[in-house]
């Protein structure tokens, strides 16, 4: 059985703000940090050997401030595993994007149509895919740190069903045994 423990990263303003921050690289908030070391202590535990991320800062930092205190000290960045792009929505409050964008936001929330410029749901998932299987050919337990949005659509379709908006410093332990991938909510939240 092959064990990979994916996060999303810590806070940052945006999130605190209620801003969608999509492939912008917005840096973690102070609170944010501190989620990132209680990642880390939440995983003391269970043996990781190797730590992966995102990109994007948020994500990076993340990952690199709970290896820290797991020790661990092989760290690897794969842009695979960054968040989707959001489009017009980008930098925005759900109240901004419904008030600038309404027939978009409408269809956005009624039939997850993505908004002009949005990354289209069947690739993140096929490039979140790809990067989990990397990440479970790398050996593990591993840690891997990504985003909400992009977490979210591939647990939705590793389990059939769809997930709430996950929280910052929540971790899901992903085990594939024999090709069947399973997932399961680990810790809802890093602090």
């Amino acid at each position: 059985m092959r064990l990979v423990y994916l996060a999303r990263h810590g806070e940052t303003e945006w999130n605190a703000l209620g801003k969608l921050q999509g492939a912008n690289d917005i840096p973690l908030n102070e609170k944010g940090r501190e989620q990132a070391a209680a990642l880390g202590h939440a995983l003391a535990s269970v043996g990781i050997v190797r730590a992966m991320a995102s990109d994007l800062s948020r994500a990076q930092e993340t990952g690199a401030l709970a290896a820290r205190r797991l020790g661990v000290t092989e760290f690897a960045i794969d842009p695979e595993l960054r968040e989707r792009a959001f489009g017009h929505f980008e930098g925005l409050t759900k109240l901004e994007c419904e008030a600038r964008f309404p027939e978009h936001w409408l269809a956005w929330r009624a039939k997850n149509e993505a908004p002009p410029g949005a990354e289209p749901t069947a690739l993140v998932v096929a490039r979140m895919k790809r990067a989990l299987l990397r990440c479970f050919d790398a050996g593990g337990p591993m840690l891997v740190v990504s985003h909400g949005a992009s977490m979210r659509l591939l647990l939705n379709e590793l389990t059939g069903e769809v997930h709430a908006p996950i929280a910052n410093g929540a971790i899901y332990r992903l085990e594939d045994a024999g090709g069947v991938i399973r997932a399961q909510l680990f810790q809802t939240r890093g602090a």
